[in-house]
């Protein structure tokens, strides 16, 4: 659980957040265009974040931690160094959807973001040889159903 506006840009060039129906003005794999669009029809919250030098997908799901505290869950991005890279403006663009506290999927603390770490929440079921990477969550039942 982590709090991204406490976090520090550790982008060196600007940052501009947009919807996914805006094409970046920036290089991005087409495939990262339909899965933002196809999330936010399954009510997440999709978003670029772009730089000069590419446009990097983010999605997030909206939860409620002990059904009254708003969060989101990040579902989607290309490596969660990336959200820890972008965590102050994509902490103040949820936050000002009253979405404060951002839920990441890891093995343990996460340098450079402000948060905790709860040991063993939930267990991850997966099938086949390869165990999904961490940040990506997409097209699974949490994104598609909210569970």
């Amino acid at each position: 659980m982590a709090i991204p506006t406490l976090g520090w840009n550790a982008s060196s060039s600007p940052v501009t957040l947009s919807r996914p129906h805006l094409e970046p003005n920036a290089p991005f794999e087409p495939y990262e265009r339909e899965l933002l669009l196809k999330h936010a029809g399954y009510g997440c919250i999709s978003l670029w974040c772009s730089t000069f030098e590419r446009a990097y997908p983010f999605v997030f799901l909206p939860r409620l931690v002990k059904r009254f505290i708003p969060c989101a869950q990040l579902v989607y991005c290309r490596d969660v160094a990336d959200f820890v890279r972008f965590a102050r403006p994509i902490g103040s663009f949820l936050a000002l959807r009253g979405r404060p506290v951002v839920l990441i999927d890891s093995n343990g603390p996460i340098p450079g973001l402000t948060g905790r770490y709860f040991e063993g929440v939930a267990p991850k079921y997966f099938k086949g040889p390869e165990k999904p990477r961490l940040g990506d969550l997409a097209y699974t039942e949490a994104a598609m159903f909210g569970m």
